[in-house]
């Protein structure tokens, strides 16, 4: 019974996107695109271009980063990769704590980069990178997270802490005034089953946002993105 409900579950899922039953807007990743970004996160370990079969949203990032590489000046993202499997969230034992990171400091050549996360043990400092404690459930974690980072606007920041729908708008509403006028936010890791829940917040919100929903064949759960802006 369970092989026949993972089998059904990948069929509506291919169904979903290829026959497009919603109105959220489908990515199908062309890894021929967006080449170099890739190549980045695979280098150093990040699970954001393919690696593992995990995530694969390197094609749609660069579709909407690389007109603006070059004018990038700070990148902050949350959630940094810990390999601590006590931590929620984590990456695994094999996970590489800061990969994404570094490889958003390669691709963003004028950018300071910012990041943070709630396991302290991987926080570290390096050329263009700085790092930070923050629990994205407390308020006063994240105030105080960006006291110590001391950037007036942040032009990209991208969420990928706790994939949990309470804590991505805790977050969210704790720092969506540390974004750029013309700034993109994006959360990463939305579970299928949490979409609507985004798409009711959202819809109710001043912001104009966008559901993408990107195809992939090993990762039918949690492949989804939501990007934010403030116009």
């Amino acid at each position: 019974m369970k092989f026949l409900r993972n089998f059904l579950r990948k069929i509506k899922y291919k169904i979903k996107f290829f026959g497009k039953l919603n109105n959220n807007f489908f990515y199908l990743s062309n890894f021929t695109t967006e080449k170099e970004l890739t190549d980045l996160m695979n280098f150093y370990g990040s699970d954001k271009g393919g690696l593992n079969n995990h995530h694969n949203y390197t094609a749609y990032y660069s579709e909407i980063f690389s007109s603006r590489r070059d004018a990038i000046k700070n990148f902050l993202e949350i959630g940094l990769g810990t390999n601590n499997v006590n931590i929620p969230s984590n990456m695994g034992r094999m996970g590489k704590p800061l990969a994404s990171l570094k490889a958003w400091r390669d691709y963003f050549s004028n950018a300071k980069i910012y990041g943070a996360d709630i396991d302290r043990s991987i926080l570290k400092n390096e050329e263009r990178i700085k790092t930070y404690f923050v629990d994205q459930n407390d308020p006063v974690s994240i105030s105080e997270m960006f006291k110590n980072f001391n950037v007036d606007k942040f032009d990209i920041i991208i969420e990928d802490g706790l994939h949990e729908y309470n804590a991505n708008i805790s977050f969210f509403q704790n720092a969506i005034n540390y974004l750029s006028e013309d700034g993109i936010y994006i959360i990463e890791d939305i579970f299928y089953k949490d979409i609507k829940k985004f798409e009711k917040y959202f819809k109710n919100s001043i912001y104009k946002f966008s559901i993408i929903e990107i195809f992939h064949s090993k990762n039918i759960a949690n492949n989804a993105l939501i990007k934010v802006t403030k116009k």
